[in-house]
């Protein structure tokens, strides 16, 4: 095929998270005209994409590694393994695969090396790992980029984050995308029931308690809104446990959640830190309108979307502020509104995601 690359990507495993997921869709439009190889660096574990990956026409492989293997001779199988290849780009995603990656000669296999930073280490490792654990792995994240070069940020936000705590790390944006489910719309104005839906996992930086509380404090006053929750996480039981209510729905993990983004009107998000968030883009798609904190990448899809009646954001430090949007919603001061869907068309697809990484790479071939 005239201008076929050989792309390689290599990650930690293809456990069901974000940047898996951004892998997935940017394979799944890649592979109709590009070779697209993916390498994982070790064994999966529950809740795997790998039978995901191995459906598309994409060459699957694993080193196989266990955590001290990787530590201990984890660049030299990368470097068996690319022995007798050759790849036009090597893209690695994460922290772990980007520790193989960097350590590449420049001149090996001739190829050119790439990572995605999926958010900005300093906030997102230190909140995930602590302050200690966290500061260096973020420190060695940025090691790793300088040695790589060419990082591709998923949001202006995160590029600006990066290039500010490190000004030779060469950052090109490009916003994360989607796949297209099957789309059916089936919201209903005006019906007894307005469906907001919280989706992901139930822990700190996702700030989901911040939602139920508001909701607790105006839940005396609502007569149409619901509110489903979606994910595990570390403080599911917890939260469970406090905020029972037959306006609140804790569903848990559940793996195919299209249904019930086709049934909500809203997607709610109080995260206090993301790069830029898929499950907001994917409620998108479903036509869904957004309701989102003041965070930089909220901001961002807020500007990008440029329509105050799909996507309302939030300040984060004053409660106040989502419980009267959570009351307007209810009473009907503030409705449901037509084109979510063209906009993620536009904007937030797989399709457009894959075409600008794909001139990012070209742009890079000698």
């Amino acid at each position: 095929m005239e201008n076929e690359m050989k792309i390689l990507f290599v990650i930690s495993t293809l456990e069901n998270c974000g940047p898996v997921n951004v892998l997935y869709a940017l394979c799944a439009k890649l592979a109709h005209n590009q070779r697209i190889s993916v390498l994982t660096i070790s064994a999966e574990k529950n809740d795997s994409r790998w039978d995901d990956f191995s459906a598309l026409p994409i060459e699957l492989e694993s080193l196989n590694l266990t955590r001290s293997q990787f530590m201990l001779y984890g660049c030299r199988r990368l470097k068996t393994f690319l022995t007798g290849k050759h790849f036009d780009v090597t893209h690695s995603h994460g922290i772990r695969a980007d520790r193989l990656v960097s350590k590449l000669a420049s001149s090996q296999n001739n190829t050119v090396k790439f990572s995605t930073a999926h958010n900005f280490p300093f906030e997102d490792y230190v909140s995930t790992y602590g302050k200690i654990l966290g500061s260096l792995m973020a420190n060695l994240q940025f090691r790793y980029w300088k040695k790589i070069s060419n990082v591709i940020t998923c949001s202006q936000y995160i590029g600006r984050q990066i290039k500010e705590k490190e000004t030779s790390v060469h950052v090109t944006n490009v916003h994360n995308g989607t796949l297209q489910g099957q789309f059916i719309c089936t919201k209903q104005l005006n019906s007894e029931t307005i469906n907001l839906i919280v989706l992901g996992s139930l822990n700190e930086r996702k700030n989901s308690q911040f939602i139920l509380e508001c909701m607790q404090r105006v839940e005396p006053q609502l007569k149409r809104l619901k509110l489903t929750l979606v994910g595990n996480g570390p403080l599911f039981a917890e939260l469970k446990k406090k905020y029972t209510s037959q306006q609140i729905i804790f569903k848990g993990h559940v793996k195919e959640p299209s249904s019930l983004l086709n049934d909500a009107d809203w997607l709610l998000s109080a995260s206090k830190s993301e790069g830029l968030p898929m499950a907001v883009l994917e409620a998108l798609s479903w036509n869904c309108n957004l309701l989102l904190s003041d965070i930089g990448p909220h901001i961002e899809i807020n500007e990008v979307v440029n329509n105050c009646d799909i996507c309302r954001v939030f300040t984060l430090t004053q409660a106040r502020d989502l419980e009267q949007l959570l009351l307007g919603i209810d009473q009907g001061i503030i409705t449901w509104h037509e084109g979510g869907y063209e906009l993620w068309q536009r904007n937030f697809s797989a399709s457009v995601m894959a075409k600008k990484y794909l001139r990012t790479y070209q742009a890079k071939q000698n």
